[in-house]
C-alpha cells in the first residue's frame, strides 16, 4: 500500500502541534508518549516513500482520511 507523503507530512505537522499543546499539561505524558510515536512511525514512512513496509505500522485511517480532505463526520 502506499501513501500520500503530502498528506503525511500535513500529519506530522498536526502531531507536532498537538505535542506542543499537550506539553503544557501535566499527567498527559503516557498521551505525549503515543503521540511522539505516531509521528516517528509517520516519518518513517515519509522516508519510504510513502511505501508501507511490512515492518511498519500502518496509519490511522481516519485521521489519514480527514487530512486529505475526506469527509468524515459520519464516522461518529
Amino acid at each position: 500500500m502506499t501513501y500520500d507523503v503530502a498528506v503525511l507530512n500535513k500529519m506530522i505537522d498536526n502531531l507536532t502541534m498537538n505535542i506542543k499543546m499537550f506539553s503544557a499539561y501535566s499527567n498527559v505524558e503516557h498521551r505525549l508518549a503515543e503521540m511522539v510515536q505516531e509521528r516517528r512511525n509517520l516519518a518513517a514512512l515519509v522516508e519510504n516513500d510513502g511505501v508501507l513496509d511490512a515492518n511498519q505500522v500502518r496509519p490511522d485511517v481516519m485521521f489519514y482520511s480527514a487530512t486529505a480532505g475526506a469527509d468524515t463526520s459520519w464516522w461518529g
